[in-house]
């Protein structure tokens, strides 16, 4: 059975073409600002008709049918915006962008993006960041998987909150495992840490819904004797995945502008 990243988020309910480098207009992009307004903003205007940040569908057809969809592809993307609106550049177009990047790394068309290939898919965006650099690195909980054979990673002994908290130049990317209600993993799910809120919670952009907020509640459970702990992710009212589906913290990336000068 094949289940794409599209549905990976839902609870209850379950780019158009043109040139990457031409501005959608302005959003105002002021350094100053921090990433929860600039995707605030991305999301207003994305709501009413004009992308600005990508929408997983779209891109769902060129990844392999076995692959999961483009979830991993797409939030890299909406990581792009968001970072060039930082650094006072204008938007880009997802589809031209990611295009470009599918031909640049055709692996990426198989789906199931390892820890490994979304570090390259960054790091190929820095080309979009003339006066910058993109500092990229990511750590694992204990229990992730290894994804196509990669090595394991950095891994975290315990998760703690303060994993959430971003500084003025960084955006987080949060990586999970899903599993059905019979407890068998379907595959991993890449949304944008948008910004950590009270506690050990947090708002996230989910590429399949990019326009709308999700929250999620950062919880420990115990996985057993002699095993450490697992992070799942929960609605914060506790209501559960309308199919059963099980949230479990995999991955977390941390993406950090560096001005081209600095060391």
């Amino acid at each position: 059975m094949v289940i794409r990243c599209v549905f990976l988020f839902l609870w209850a309910q379950i780019a158009w073409a043109g040139n990457c480098v031409d501005s959608l207009g302005r959003l105002s992009p002021v350094k100053a600002r921090n990433f929860s307004e600039i995707y605030t903003e991305l999301q207003t205007v994305n709501s009413k008709g004009k992308t600005r940040l990508a929408l997983q569908s779209d891109f769902d057809p060129y990844i392999d049918p076995e692959g999961g969809g483009a979830c991993a592809s797409t939030t890299a993307f909406n990581i792009l915006q968001g970072l060039r609106l930082k650094t006072g550049q204008s938007e880009m177009r997802p589809n031209k962008v990611l295009k470009k990047a599918f031909t640049a790394m055709p692996e990426l068309l198989a789906g199931r993006v390892t820890n490994e290939q979304m570090t390259r898919l960054v790091s190929h965006f820095e080309k979009y960041f003339p006066k910058h650099r993109l500092d990229v690195a990511f750590e694992r909980a204990p229990q992730s998987q290894a994804v196509g054979g990669e090595p394991l990673g950095p891994v975290w002994s315990k998760f703690q909150e303060k994993q959430l908290e971003t500084t003025d130049n960084e955006i987080k990317m949060v990586v999970y495992q899903v599993h059905d209600d019979q407890g068998e993993l379907l595959g991993r799910h890449f949304v944008v840490l948008k910004r950590k809120l009270e506690g050990n919670k947090a708002a996230v952009i989910d590429p399949s819904k990019p326009s709308k907020e999700f929250f999620y509640e950062f919880i420990e459970e115990a996985a057993g004797p002699g095993k450490p702990p697992l992070t799942k992710l929960v609605r914060p009212d506790r209501v559960p995945h309308s199919l059963g589906w099980d949230f479990t913290l995999d991955t977390i990336f941390s993406i950090k502008l560096r001005a081209e000068n600095l060391p």
